[in-house]
């Protein structure tokens, strides 16, 4: 399941229709989406490629070169949980800075990422380098300079340093996870150490000394580095 804000609740479900309609069918009924008719919500059946074509804003070309880019600032969040108090920060953020963000394009997407039942969590915590097993919510933050040749500059980043910090703030200041794949720039490499591998680091860093002692694979949050 995902989570489009400001207007949009979408999102894929792996499983037969029936099972889908058991599950999601009382949440839609909560939160006043009709089921049918007028101002119902879509569902459709798709194999797993038209899956990826779908949520990939278009075809998934394969250039010799491929020179598709994007001017945007991306944030991530991975918390167990958000307490009433962070989803009612995340909430007046929303209302008060967010809807009023002009001439750029900016969503919060969330990820039902784990859980009981889950296979992600299913996972012993150390058995692998990811460290947000017990995650619940992997969000991300991402706010887009339109077009593509304009530049993103530094002062618009306080958007979503913004909100990030209220939600943290209002958890009695705890500094969740962060997911690698949506890399913060802002992180310096010790935090961004701590955010995305957190316990797990140090054997980490062990091992990579271990087959690249001379730094051939290295990267400003990466880790070692």
């Amino acid at each position: 399941m995902r989570m489009f804000l400001p207007n949009q609740l979408t999102g894929v479900y792996y499983g037969n229709r029936t099972s889908f309609d058991t599950i999601m069918n009382p949440l839609l009924t909560k939160l006043n989406i009709p089921l049918s008719g007028r101002g119902a919500g879509t569902v459709s059946t798709k194999k797993w490629i038209d899956t990826l074509t779908s949520f990939s804003n278009g075809p998934l070309p394969q250039p010799e070169i491929y020179d598709y880019h994007e001017n945007f600032y991306a944030k991530s969040l991975m918390p167990e949980e958000l307490s009433p108090a962070a989803m009612t920060a995340l909430a007046d953020y929303y209302f008060t800075t967010a809807r009023n963000i002009r001439n750029r394009t900016w969503y919060l997407l969330i990820d039902m990422h784990g859980g009981e039942g889950s296979a992600i969590s299913s996972v012993p915590a150390d058995s692998t380098s990811y460290s947000h097993r017990k995650t619940v919510f992997k969000m991300q933050f991402n706010d887009r300079i339109w077009p593509d040749s304009a530049t993103y500059k530094p002062e618009m980043m306080d958007f979503l340093n913004g909100w990030v910090e209220a939600i943290e703030k209002a958890s009695k200041g705890e500094k969740f996870g962060m997911y690698i794949n949506y890399a913060d720039t802002n992180l310096t490499n010790t935090e961004a150490h701590s955010r995305y591998w957190g316990e797990h680091y140090e054997r980490l860093a062990g091992i990579k000394g271990a087959y690249d002692p001379n730094k051939v694979f290295e990267g400003p949050q990466l880790v070692g580095s």
